[in-house]
């Protein structure tokens, strides 16, 4: 249909038509309709018109216009429709869309967060980012969006923007915790309606390290402030603009006097160029440098600090600031200088010991030398130390020193040199500069050695003959032994007769071994050696490993030993000559009781034979019969005093004995149950340990006698249910009789006394049975020793075979 034909009457009722074809108008007519037959509802809004723009198929763009009429209550009478031609509205507002558009898509690119605002709140664009992070607005009110509100804010920072047309910025906290920095800008639209475009950046990050910074830089403040170094920052022209506390104070100058002044008079005048020119070589390049000089203190002297400078530089190199820090070395620049004087004095300590003396760096340069080792070895003269020594081209191929600077340890080591003999000692060395040397230190020790062979030549000797001496031979010291003496050394007599090995006792005192029988000697040995410096055979007891005890004579001369003087002491053994001794002299009492038994036996025996006879015949008689129990005691007495001198003969020397070939456990064996019998009346136990043993020369009856003296007096000496062993045995060359008892021992005074006729202990004994057993033991070639403690005594008799 061609629209340009037609009347203006036809073409408005062509679109009168087509228009009831729109969407739009269908639901406004239905509205009307409902309206009209229903009446309007309670919250329905009561606009007096309605203006739609659509596109109506292809007619120009039209706008319909529905007026509608109404009572004074809202109640709708009527509508009238009118439409109108707005081509070139559309076109223009197609135009300004498209430009928003365009803009739109430029804001929607850009990296912050965007949103436009209308003064009624609503958001009628966000861009991606802004849509990324609070989600689509969705027809929602700015103060919804960003605050979760149902109504504006109190104070809408925004606000203001559409008032004055300025723009505004502000910072705001989400509900989340985040933190943004947002900037509000007045926007006019393409049709020239007031829009706010606000821009949010979000800042918690630069927020957080921002506020990190500031507690960095108050902790790096209280640092530097607080710390014992002087530290400080001036410009290039040396004009200062921080200095800490400790600077201030060092000074004795306030921070206030000192800042845009120059550090330069603060030098040491003799020092001030150098500094500046140490500060001035500063570079972004080399940025650092450490540099000592001096400075004056508030009292007028002089310190010496250590600084260290470094330039601080701008992004396109150049230095803007030089910051020192710096702290005070006096203390140690003196030291340095007193450890400077100190090697001086130890270089010309060295120089003039006899003995080779230099310094050697690892390589091989002779650092220094002294007069011995030029004179004797070489002179350095710059070179190495293989060139002026030994003349080689390249170092030794087992080079002594050159293991010092590879272990770090000292090292000793011999070596044969133009016919003498030197030792070296190599130490680690560090020079005043702290570089490594070796300091090696060569003594001639030819002479030395030679003498040290002499000397190990001469010990040799003395060993073989000291170790190879029959007398009993110790070295002991007199120092550290706490007012005893300790052992060095000891031969193997010592050994053998103390029953101690070398081991034992080397290291050990005296005391600590307790082979003092008498305590009491040490100190009258000791006391001799302090006032005359030895002695001459001293007899003291000594007891040995055992607890026997060994008589010696004892002599003891001072000597030279290992650089200490020390002790030789020689002891000869005469414990068997004092046995002998004891028993010849024992054995001459009981002789000289034999003696006197021989000689007044008879003499006693032959009137209590008669006085024996009468009483026997006066106890026939009836007048005497009351008497009778008397005379029996009296006769039974003579009988025992009989009795006693037969046994007092027993001791004579030259009692005639008979000697036969017998075998001595078969004289034990027969009496046995003899002595089984006083046992049970004692209520004792005997045992019987017999082994293989040889005949020998025995008197039976003697032995017997020997035996059956034992066995009682062993009895005696155990309470009831004690328990008495006999033993035989071969030891050696000897065969042993042995009787050990239960009993609790015999005491050391009685022990001395024991076999001496007529001593007792015994209410009732005579003190003759032991005795007897000694002398029938010496008529029998044999001995007895005792043994004896808290748990029992052992009589032996030994018989030679």
């Amino acid at each position: 249909m061609n629209y340009e034909e037609m009347t203006k009457e036809q073409l408005i009722a062509e679109l009168t038509n087509k228009s009831r074809e729109n969407e739009n108008l269908k639901k406004q007519m239905a509205t009307l309709q409902k309206e009209l037959s229903e009446g309007p509802s309670e919250k329905q809004a009561l606009p007096t018109s309605q203006c739609f723009s659509d596109i109506i198929e292809n007619l120009p763009d039209a706008a319909v216009v529905i007026n509608k009429d109404r009572k004074d209550n809202g109640a709708l009478v009527g509508a009238m429709e009118t439409v109108r031609d707005i081509t070139a509205r559309k076109a223009l507002e197609d135009r300004h869309e498209a430009e928003r558009q365009r803009l739109y898509s430029m804001l929607d690119k850009l990296p912050g967060f965007i949103c436009l605002i209308k003064p009624d709140y609503t958001i009628p664009f966000t861009n991606s980012n802004f849509r990324q992070r609070f989600g689509d607005t969705g027809g929602k009110l700015c103060y919804q969006v960003f605050n979760d509100m149902d109504a504006p804010c109190e104070v809408c920072p925004t606000k203001p923007v559409f008032e004055t047309g300025n723009p505004v910025e502000f910072e705001w906290t989400s509900p989340s915790g985040e933190i943004y920095q947002i900037y509000d800008f007045p926007f006019y639209d393409v049709d020239g309606s007031l829009f706010v475009l606000e821009l949010l950046v979000d800042i918690t990050e630069r927020k957080r390290v921002l506020e990190e910074m500031a507690l960095s830089e108050a902790r790096y403040r209280a640092i530097v402030e607080d710390q014992m170094e002087l530290i400080c920052r001036c410009s290039a022209s040396g004009k200062l603009s921080y200095v800490n506390d400790r600077f201030s104070r060092f000074f004795n100058i306030k921070s206030e006097d000192l800042l845009g002044k120059c550090f330069i008079p603060l030098l040491f005048k003799d020092d001030r160029e150098k500094t500046v020119q140490v500060i001035s070589s500063l570079t972004s390049q080399n940025p650092v440098v450490t540099d000592e000089h001096r400075v004056l203190t508030p009292d007028g002297g002089l310190c010496w600090l250590q600084w260290s400078y470094r330039a601080i530089c701008d992004e396109r190199g150049n230095t803007v600031e030089f910051q020192g820090v710096g702290r005070d070395v006096t203390e140690r620049r003196l030291a340095e200088e007193a450890l400077e004087n100190e090697r001086k004095r130890l270089f010309n300590l060295l120089d003039k010991l006899p003995a080779h003396v230099a310094l050697f760096a690892p390589n091989y340069e002779i650092r220094f030398a002294n007069h011995c080792f030029k004179e004797q070895v070489c002179l350095p003269e710059g070179k190495y130390c293989y060139e002026s020594i030994w003349g080689f081209d390249k170092p030794c191929d087992n080079c002594q020193t050159y293991k010092v600077f590879e272990t770090n340890k000292p090292l000793e080591w011999e070596m044969n040199f133009r016919g003498r003999t030197y030792h070296y000692y190599d130490y680690p060395f560090f020079d005043f500069d702290g570089s490594r040397l070796v300091l090696e230190i060569g003594i001639d020790i030819t002479d030395f050695k030679k003498a040290m062979e002499d000397l190990q030549l001469s010990e040799k000797r003395f060993s073989k003959a000291f170790n190879a001496s029959p007398g009993i031979m110790a070295i002991m010291s007199l120092i550290d032994a706490g007012g005893d003496v300790r052992f060095i050394d000891v031969n193997n007599s010592f050994e053998y007769a103390s029953g101690y090995r070398r081991d034992e006792v080397i290291g050990r005192t005296t005391s600590e071994l307790g082979i003092w029988a008498n305590p009491v000697d040490l100190k009258i040995a000791r006391g001799i050696i302090m006032e005359q410096q030895g002695f001459r055979n001293l007899e003291i007891t000594f007891r040995i490993k055992s607890g026997e005890h060994l008589v010696g004579l004892v002599s003891a001369e001072t000597i030279e030993f290992g650089g200490e003087t020390c002790l030789i002491v020689n002891v000869t053994d005469i414990t068997e000559r004092k046995q002998l001794e004891k028993e010849m002299a024992r054995l001459e009492r009981l002789n000289l009781v034999g003696e006197m038994a021989i000689g007044i036996g008879h003499e006693i025996r032959n009137p209590m034979t008669t006085v024996k006879g009468f009483l026997q015949i006066l106890m026939t008689r009836a007048e005497y019969d009351k008497d009778r129990d008397y005379f029996e005691i009296m006769v039974s007495e003579l009988d025992r005093a009989n009795s006693i001198i037969t046994e007092f003969l027993s001791l004579a020397k030259d009692k005639v004995i008979e000697l036969k070939p017998q075998n001595l456990n078969n004289i034990v064996e027969a009496l046995f149950p003899l002595i089984s019998a006083d046992g049970m009346v004692t209520d004792q136990l005997i045992d019987l340990e017999l082994w293989d043993i040889p005949n020998l020369n025995l008197d039976e009856k003697e032995i017997r006698q020997l035996i059956l003296n034992l066995v009682r007096n062993g009895f005696e000496a155990m309470p009831k249910g004690g328990k008495l062993t006999i033993k035989t045995f071969r030891e050696g060359s000897d065969v042993v009789l042995a009787v050990t008892d239960s009993g609790k021992g015999i005491e050391p005074e009685v022990l001395e006394k024991i076999g001496t006729p007529f001593f007792t202990t015994k209410d009732t004994g005579t003190g003759l049975g032991l005795a007897v057993c000694y002398s029938i033991a010496a008529r029998n070639n044999a001995r007895i020793e005792i043994e004896t403690g808290p748990q029992g005594t052992t009589f032996y008799v030994r018989f030679k075979v």
